[in-house]
């Protein structure tokens, strides 16, 4: 190097090297040439050494060549101050949250009561339906009876007075045999409730010899009503007595003597209209 430099004498470079620039380049080259020159000494002085197994574990240090890994099992990389590591699990999704429910439903599930509604309604209509099914058929069934007895006009002709007494729908003694002379005698001894009751019966049992109504046990009052309702003296008659007989016989009422004497006093005209009145078809 020494060498070098001695050949390379400034004074032999021309003129225009003298300048202080163009000495800065010149040793700049020259500092740089000699780093090259040191480097690539150190460089084969390291590549000629041999390597010993504890710098490179993985080098052959005698081949130069690399040698083969031994990879370990999963369980022995694991050491006692290092935390278990867990298997991997599938983790299922979190169940989407459920809806915010409106204020009460805590306390009340009206779906439920909604739902309890419809079987009552439907329990109570199927009640109602069965109701009347079965009024229906009883109604039907006791016209069909009496339509299916003998002719009305055909019975009556045969018909007895004790006969049309046991045709009455309440309990009455009629052993005597005669309604009137049993409601006047009741009427004189004080017994207005027994009054009545044979005067009613008297009425009842008239009609019926008459051919004005049908007098069978199970029909009610307003029935025969209905039936004499085209004869306006009959149909007067029959409800002024039987208004106070209702009341005295179902309604524990007691009756006043003067609405039995309103009732007496009109006994005589209803005994002649009975026998005028013409009689109407039932059948």
């Amino acid at each position: 190097m020494i060498d070098f430099l001695q050949i390379i004498d400034p004074r032999r470079l021309p003129l225009t090297f003298a300048s202080t620039k163009q000495r800065v380049w010149f040793l700049a080259f020259c500092v740089g040439f000699c780093c090259d020159l040191g480097l690539d000494g150190s460089l084969c002085a390291q590549g000629n050494s041999k390597l010993s197994p504890s710098d490179a574990p993985w080098l052959d240090s005698m081949s130069g060549e690399v040698l083969p890994f031994d990879f370990a099992s999963r369980e022995s990389a694991r050491s006692l101050s290092r935390a278990e590591i867990p298997d991997a699990r599938v983790v299922p999704p979190a169940a989407p949250a459920a809806p915010a429910r409106p204020w009460g439903s805590s306390y009340w599930d009206w779906d439920w009561i909604s739902g309890g509604f419809k079987v009552v309604g439907y329990v109570l209509l199927i009640l109602v339906i069965g109701l009347v099914a079965y009024l229906v058929y009883r109604y039907y069934n006791r016209w069909r009876k009496m339509d299916s007895e003998e002719n009305w006009d055909e019975s009556l002709a045969t018909r007895t007075v004790e006969q049309s007494m046991r045709q009455l729908s309440f309990d009455v003694d009629f052993s005597n045999g005669d309604f009137c002379d049993e409601a006047e005698k009741a009427y004189r001894s004080g017994d207005l409730r027994n009054a009545i009751i044979y005067l009613f019966s008297y009425v009842l049992v008239s009609l019926d010899q008459k051919g004005h109504i049908r007098l069978r046990k199970g029909k009610t009052n307003r029935e025969y009503l209905r039936e004499i309702r085209g004869q306006h003296g009959l149909a007067n008659f029959y409800q002024r007595v039987m208004v106070p007989f209702e009341e005295t016989f179902f309604g524990d009422y007691q009756l006043e003597q003067e609405e039995f004497e309103n009732c007496w006093s009109q006994l005589g005209q209803f005994q002649k209209d009975v026998v005028q009145a013409p009689r109407v078809s039932h059948g």
